[in-house]
């Protein structure tokens, strides 16, 4: 059995838990990063052997993480210690089919239904935000990326200010 971890709370590899594998032979991971800082830094993934503990391999990821570019600012007022849902609209400003991932800076206090959509030339979808404040935590932004599925390039980031009233 093989197990991936990784040296940064903000790569996440997948599958999560131990797999099989055949000696010599290849498995498949994922990593999802999620930067949560500005700058460069290294990152360590690592397969190790479930059973020994033995690390199998090692792979180390040069990160070098830019300030996103802000396409849009938002004012979001939000009651206090109540869950809320607001719609954003999300637009296909081309004039053929394409698929966005909608992805959030703090995916542990925003849910995102829907968080990939495929629109076709020039329309639009609104897609719900789901701000989870039933955990007493106040931040005073959230980021969301609208990132072009096929080419995985930000087509928008939205800075949403978040405002909380009882």
């Amino acid at each position: 059995l093989v197990r991936f971890g990784s040296s940064s709370k903000n790569f996440e590899v997948h599958p999560s838990d131990a797999i099989a594998a055949q000696f010599g032979g290849t498995l498949n991971a994922v990593v999802h990063f999620l930067p949560n800082f500005i700058g460069f830094r290294m990152v360590l993934i690592s397969a190790t052997d479930e059973r020994t503990n033995h690390l199998l391999y090692q792979w180390m990821i040069a990160v070098n993480v830019q300030e996103a570019n802000i396409t849009k600012i938002f004012e979001v007022y939000l009651q206090n210690n109540r869950d809320q849902t607001i719609a954003l609209t999300v637009k296909n400003r081309y004039s053929v089919q394409r698929s966005f991932r909608i992805s959030c800076s703090h995916p542990e206090y925003v849910r995102i239904e829907n968080d990939i959509v495929m629109l076709s030339g020039h329309k639009a979808i609104d897609v719900s935000l789901i701000f989870l404040l039933n955990n007493g935590v106040k931040l005073p932004e959230v980021l969301i990326f609208v990132t072009n599925v096929e080419n995985n390039l930000q087509e928008e980031a939205y800075s949403m200010k978040l405002i909380y009233h009882d």
